[in-house]
């Protein structure tokens, strides 16, 4: 789809119906390369009307969190598996991105997570690290904790491969 395209996309999370333009997708870059929106999720619509935000954290981390609400949960009582998922993705191009030039960005090439407990309540919290980080590549270690409890809900691995912007 061409850059600047009016075309809408629907996505749906669960019981949360969104809409938003191509363009507002995921776009992972560094602080110091120019934002065209004003935000700590670079605008990302769907991202904040969730309710994803990002932590303060450490230079070599990166925090990301959800509060848990009862739209959010599936019919098992726990926060869906997607959700978690996206929180994992979007910690990691964080972390990744704090380590490559600032004309670049990165982009998810796989992903793997293992499950390990339900988050039932309170906020579920990704801490992403960079495990190894290269020239066209960025691989990052994320461990997503049920709040306030602090227990380990889900453990992931990521590649990510560095985009020159254009």
């Amino acid at each position: 789809m061409p850059r600047g395209s009016e075309e809408t996309l629907y996505c749906c999370f669960y019981r949360i119906g969104l809409q938003f333009r191509l363009g507002e997708l995921y776009s992972c870059r560094r602080k110091d390369a120019p934002q065209e929106k004003e935000s700590a999720l670079n605008g990302i619509a769907y991202l904040e009307t969730i309710g994803i935000r990002e932590v303060p954290s450490d230079e070599d981390r990166s925090v990301i969190e959800l509060e848990i609400t009862d739209e959010l949960l599936n019919p098992h009582g726990g926060l869906q598996g997607g959700l978690i998922a996206t929180l994992i993705d979007v910690a990691a191009g964080r972390a990744a991105s704090k380590s490559i030039p600032a004309d670049s960005s990165v982009v998810t090439s796989d992903v793997s997570i293992r499950y390990l407990r339900p988050v039932t309540g309170g906020s579920a919290q990704a801490v992403a690290r960079i495990l190894r980080a290269g020239r066209r590549s960025v691989a990052v270690g994320v461990e997503v904790l049920a709040h306030p409890t602090g227990e380990l809900a889900a453990v992931a691995t990521l590649g990510l491969v560095v985009v020159e912007r254009s």
